[in-house]
């Protein structure tokens, strides 16, 4: 239990840290009021005594049981879990109470059909681990579809959740999702709000458009306006502009649509056509696979297809992205790398960019 325990107490749950690196002593009057701190219910009956339980670690914990006073057949957990932290064994509390709502009140609803609720369980000591919404899109419109079904199960649950959480995860059907060993999930939208607002379908549109323009992903570019486009870019930390006089100092002229990868990857092979299609530099194909003869005189061909060069990483050998240059592979930096850093451009191509909020 202990490799899912940890991860759900930092991203799903609501831990509490204890510093000074000793352990905690709970009794029950503590677990009351913990629970008193994170929801606003009416009442809690907490067990007399918990459960004593090991931890695949040697550790043991200790999983209180509890019920609500007005809904005794709502049975959930309060884990006080123990492990190593930074530098000294400590302990916290965690509950799967959201988890156990959102089940509850994801059966009794019973009209989502675009959606499935994805749940992980400890069956051994009965308790919830994890338990999100799950669905895909592939287009704006499925988009739009999935939060009006979100709207109006929200409504629902404001009035029945008890103020938990509804955790969701919206897939986008990323083209390169699976294209080498490391799994894209750009463009996907992870949220646990307590209800879904028209802003939260703009925040996860705005996420689909720039991994689209970040890709080049043109058949769904089309889809949005250039208002919506704009919208996007209005407050992206990483908009590409190019030096026009050709050194580092020049003012940069910022393109209107296009953007380099939020998590600073640098300019995708995709973007790369498109800025080298806009300055004149004669190329051959499309962005998904191109070709054109480099400042060193060397023909350079790039295509998202070129990702089974065999990289030798710490966890063994993974298929990754290269690119040709006079019929040679070479291997980009990192094996899930397809985008390109400044400085590889202007040594490919010669140009001179610069990624950053506008100035």
């Amino acid at each position: 239990m202990r490799k899912v325990k940890g991860k759900i107490a930092v991203t799903l749950l609501f831990p509490v840290l204890l510093l000074g690196g000793c352990r905690t002593e709970y009794d029950r009057r503590d677990i009351f009021q913990y629970l008193k701190g994170q929801y606003d219910i009416p009442g809690f009956i907490v067990g007399n005594e918990p459960q004593e339980m090991k931890d695949g670690q040697g550790y043991t914990d200790y999983l209180w049981t509890v019920r609500l006073k007005n809904d005794s057949e709502l049975v959930f957990h309060v884990l006080d879990d123990t492990g190593w932290g930074m530098e000294s064994v400590s302990n916290y509390l965690w509950t799967d109470f959201d988890d156990v709502v959102m089940c509850r009140r994801y059966e009794e609803y019973g009209e989502m059909p675009r959606f499935t609720l994805e749940v992980t369980r400890d069956e051994e000591h009965d308790v919830m681990i994890s338990s999100i919404l799950t669905a895909s899109f592939e287009t704006k419109q499925q988009l739009q579809q999935l939060f009006r079904e979100l709207q109006d199960f929200s409504e629902f649950y404001e009035e029945n959740g008890y103020g938990t959480q509804i955790r969701v995860n919206l897939q986008m059907e990323n083209p390169l999702r699976y294209r080498c060993a490391y799994v894209v999930d750009d463009g996907d939208y992870v949220s646990s709000p307590k209800a879904f607002t028209a802003k939260d379908y703009e925040t996860a549109r705005n996420k689909y458009i720039l991994t689209c323009l970040d890709y080049r992903f043109e058949d769904q570019l089309k889809q949005f306006t250039q208002e919506e486009i704009a919208e996007a870019l209005k407050d992206y930390r990483y908009c590409i502009g190019i030096s026009r006089d050709g050194t580092e100092d020049g003012e940069p002229d910022y393109y209107d649509d296009l953007c380099a990868n939020q998590f600073a990857y640098g300019v995708s092979f995709g973007t790369l056509y498109e800025i080298l299609s806009r300055e004149g530099i004669e190329i051959e194909g499309n962005s998904w696979h191109y070709s054109f003869q480099g400042i060193d005189g060397s023909l350079y061909e790039i295509s998202y297809d070129f990702c089974d060069y065999p990289f030798e990483t710490d966890t063994g050998t993974c298929n990754g992205y290269y690119y040709l240059k006079d019929g040679e592979k070479v291997p980009m930096a990192a094996y899930f790398y397809n985008h390109f850093t400044k400085r590889e451009i202007r040594e490919i191509t010669g140009l001179v960019l610069t990624i950053g909020e506008r100035k």
